[in-house]
């Protein structure tokens, strides 16, 4: 087996080291953030025609 670094969502994004404490709603307006930014780049990477395999 390689020894080469591999992404995983469990070791990248499951890992977010809240600060606390931190509640409910605070958590849910950060989740509501990265859910825009993702929108927003989809929405600019289609009008664009641009995507991963571009970048």
């Amino acid at each position: 087996m390689k020894a080469d670094l591999a992404y995983a969502s469990t070791s990248v994004f499951e890992t977010f080291p809240w600060p606390g404490p931190i509640t409910p709603a605070q958590r849910e307006a950060v989740a509501e953030l990265g859910r825009a930014v993702v929108e927003r780049r989809q929405e600019i990477w289609m009008a664009e025609n641009f995507g991963l395999t571009k970048l």
